[in-house]
């Protein structure tokens, strides 16, 4: 249980922070849900409709999960 956690919770919530402090990855206003594929979408100046469909992909075929999802963008920033 604690390496779920660790491995699906704490993992995707620390890459969020240091895409956020490093590169200046940020929340989008675009948002369906949280923000963060608009966020990523905007950074690398690609379609947000591309980068939602390639993470609900991964999400259904990867051990990627939800709260995963929410995690990462919980490490990222609105401003």
């Amino acid at each position: 249980m604690l390496s779920y956690i660790i491995t699906f919770l704490v993992v995707p919530f620390i890459i969020g922070l240091v895409l956020n402090r490093k590169l200046g990855m940020r929340l989008s206003g675009d948002r369906k849900i949280t923000g963060a594929a608009a966020g990523v979408a905007e950074y690398f100046k690609v379609d947000a409709t591309i980068v939602r469909i390639v993470t609900a992909i991964v999400i259904i075929f990867t051990f990627v999960t939800v709260p995963s999802y929410f995690a990462f963008a919980l490490g990222l920033s609105k401003q």
